[in-house]
């Protein structure tokens, strides 16, 4: 059975360290130190805040459409025939005041409709049997009623307000490094919240603030204010081929009004306050209801508008050890690029490179040699290998050999220094 030597087994391999006395290798190596250093203190650190954490929340919005108390002017309403105005557009209906019951409706996508156009129609119930393959329960169906119908837009639904109420909390309580309670939302009081209503109406432009009136409990925004930060005109003509209805009575001649729009309004929370973030986004801005129905008739309405779409986002963060930690460990790992640049001037680019390589690089005899010359010295390095190695046991052993109980003292005699 073979004796396992714990030495032999755990032993440690290590580098061998050259020393290389030049200020240029020396000068480029711990430039190169600086620049790392520079970079993840500096940039990861500092500027990128590499030693904060983003606080996930978890949170509900509701929206509700408040029509205002009082009508519009009517030289603010040229999209209605009884104004007695010319639209620029040359787009005119019927208009009808903004109902709540009707005119707004909550949509699949967890949005907000408020109506700028609505037909509304009366549907009759057949006498089919509804288990028959092919029955139409109700006359007439849909589309014939809106054929069949003319349409009106909403008047007053411009200066109407939206009443926005949104609550968060952290998402895991477990892993978060804020208290709850530091996320503000509108339950906040007024007076503790900072609250900014910007306009995103392209990536390279600057966002507007637009006022935003604070209420106990929630938001009110003027609609008008909401459309005219996402850049949206309801009355201004779309281009061929977009959106187009069609049962439009204009000849494909239509506008936002009279199609309907969508609103991605993205509330986005930071630490002491949140701002509401609106722009345009193509979704459905349709929404065919039924108003009442009983056992012989239903209304139908069928309802186009600026659909408002709502998204809660996160930006609170809070100072946490981990992720500082990792943010110093992965740029540390960096430094090892300073000996590579050190390295490579040293064995690659240098003038001096065939110096340097005599003392960093050691070269061994070709163990697979192709002539009686290399042979030889492969065999004699190996023999030198050998007897180095031979002798270092030969001391260990011959240490083990001595007596570990003899002592010295000061009357032994002392070795020769001198002896071979």
């Amino acid at each position: 059975m073979t004796d396992w030597d714990l030495d032999d087994v755990l032993a440690y391999t290590s580098y061998r360290r050259v020393r290389i006395r030049h200020k240029w290798v020396g000068g480029i190596y711990y430039l190169s130190m600086m620049v790392i250093l520079a970079y993840t203190i500096g940039f990861q650190v500092i500027l990128a805040k590499g030693y904060l954490l983003l606080q996930p929340i978890d949170g509900a919005v509701r929206g509700t459409v408040y029509a205002p108390r009082l009508l519009p002017a009517l030289v603010d309403t040229p999209f209605c025939k009884d104004s007695g105005l010319q639209a620029p557009d040359g787009i005119q209906l019927p208009c009808v005041p903004l109902e709540l019951l009707s005119d707004t409706r909550l949509t699949a996508d967890i949005g907000l409709l408020v109506g700028t156009r609505v037909s509304s129609g009366m549907q009759t119930r057949t006498d089919c049997d509804p288990h028959t393959y092919g029955c139409t329960l109700w006359s007439p169906t849909t589309e014939e009623l809106s054929d069949s119908l003319i349409p009106a837009f909403i008047r007053d639904v411009d200066n109407s307000t939206v009443f926005i109420q949104h609550s968060a909390s952290a998402e895991d309580y477990t892993q978060t490094v804020t208290k709850a309670i530091d996320i503000v939302d509108t339950f906040s009081d007024p007076a503790v919240r900072d609250v900014e209503f910007m306009a995103r109406s392209c990536e390279t432009c600057p966002l507007e603030s637009l006022p935003v009136n604070k209420t106990k409990g929630g938001d009110i925004i003027r609609l008008a204010d909401l459309l005219s930060a996402a850049q949206i005109d309801l009355n201004e003509p779309l281009p061929p081929g977009s959106a187009i209805s069609s049962h439009s009575p204009f000849h494909n001649k239509v506008n936002r009004r009279y199609t309907g729009t969508t609103v991605r309004i993205s509330i986005v929370y930071e630490t002491g306050g949140y701002k509401y973030v609106v722009e345009e986004s193509d979704v459905q801005n349709k929404v065919e209801t039924v108003r009442w129905e009983n056992a012989t008739m239903r209304m139908v309405d069928d309802i186009h508008g600026v659909q408002l779409v709502f998204h809660q986002t996160s930006k609170v963060y809070a100072f946490d050890v981990r992720t500082l930690i990792l943010t110093l460990v992965s740029g540390f790992a960096l430094m090892s690029v300073a000996k590579t640049v050190a390295n490579s001037w040293v064995l690659y680019l240098s003038p001096d490179r065939e110096k340097y390589r005599l003392f960093v690089e050691t070269t061994t005899p070709d163990f697979d040699p192709d002539s009686e010359h290399e042979r030889v010295v492969l065999a004699r390095v190996l023999n030198k290998k050998r007897k180095k190695l031979k002798m270092m046991y030969e001391e260990e052993a011959g240490d083990a050999s001595r007596d570990p109980s003899r002592e010295y003292t000061r009357d032994a005699p002392l070795l020769n220094p001198t002896a071979p």
